[in-house]
């Protein structure tokens, strides 16, 4: 009888968690919640997120090709995904470190629809009759700032996106969603299509200040940007942000996860330290290219772009998405 290594146990174990762990949405509630139920869905997904890491920390004690494509089967995206995909290629298994592409078109979402920046000020949801999910992808180059546009035409804001990111968010048709960068300048407007949907955020900084630059350009200017309100006063409304959700229960919100400021802490230091064994320097809760080397390539690619489907790692090499979009 063949005996099985303690971290291969490990890692089989810390996979399964996920199957067996109660499925929570990172994404804000369509309707209020009381205080109980933001705290069993904070408890939900710190499971979740314990889960993820033991599975991480056991594919990295065994260090074989297989044991990192057992845990990006499960994990396909995210810090570990990513770190996960470049211990492989440490390993020259460059052609294992993708996700696999979707089998027929079918089964890829449907990207999402995109308005131009001039209709900002003429926008606002209108019911929530028909359910929708948008994906949103960022692929600008920087960061980006996820915001819902209400039914009163008002600017609620759900989530920072950095580049590399992806944000799914629970929605109804008719109801707008607008992309700005840091200043609040709309980059781009998406309206959901009935069912899963793709929002790609792929234009990049220089382009939005060429937008603006345009002598025919009448984007109109940034509106007043509101923090979603902790109760849910209409229930036609998106409900709390998941920064709030966490701090009602006094947690911060870190990458879809409601953390304890100790737990965010201890996962920030692990993962500084993942990032130092690979070359990269860690900033800003991401790896980001520290030697020469690789900060001429990353200049380089950025000059030259990425294939739609892709985004730039910070080793600047295009890395496919999971959405593939």
């Amino acid at each position: 009888m063949h005996s099985t290594s303690a971290p291969a146990r490990r890692l089989s174990v810390a996979v399964a968690m996920v199957i067996l762990a109660p499925i929570m949405p990172a994404t804000p509630l369509l309707s209020a919640l009381s205080m109980s139920d933001t705290a069993f869905a904070g408890a939900a997904t710190d499971a979740s997120a314990t889960a993820e890491k033991q599975a991480f920390e056991s594919a990295k004690e065994l260090g074989t090709v297989d044991a990192w494509q057992a845990f990006l089967k499960t994990y396909a995206t995210g810090f570990h995904a990513d770190l996960a995909r470049a211990y492989l290629q440490k390993l020259g298994a460059s052609n294992a470190t993708s996700p696999p592409a979707p089998s027929t078109a079918a089964s890829s979402p449907a990207p999402a629809e995109e308005l131009p920046c001039k209709l900002a000020s003429t926008l606002k949801s209108q019911t929530s009759k028909t359910p929708a999910k948008v994906t949103f992808v960022n692929a600008s180059g920087a960061r980006r700032v996820i915001i819902w546009i209400d039914f009163n035409g008002k600017l609620k804001e759900y989530a920072e996106l950095d580049d590399g990111k992806e944000y799914s968010q629970d929605t109804f048709l008719t109801h707008p969603w607008m992309v700005t960068n840091g200043p609040g300048d709309c980059v781009q407007i998406f309206m959901p299509v009935d069912g899963e949907s793709v929002a790609r955020l792929d234009v990049t900084n220089d382009q939005q200040y060429q937008r603006q630059s345009s002598p025919d350009s009448a984007i109109a200017p940034p509106k007043k940007i509101k923090k979603a309100k902790k109760s849910n006063d209409d229930e036609q409304d998106h409900g709390p942000t998941p920064e709030q959700l966490c701090r009602d229960i006094g947690e911060v919100y870190v990458d879809g996860v409601c953390m304890s400021k100790k737990k965010r802490k201890k996962a920030a230091k692990a993962a500084a330290s993942s990032c130092i064994e690979l070359g990269m320097a860690y900033r800003n809760g991401q790896c980001v290219a520290k030697t020469k080397k690789d900060i001429q390539q990353l200049k380089k690619q950025k000059k030259i772009g990425c294939p739609a489907g892709t985004y730039l790692n910070p080793l600047g090499k295009c890395q496919p998405n999971e959405t593939g979009g």
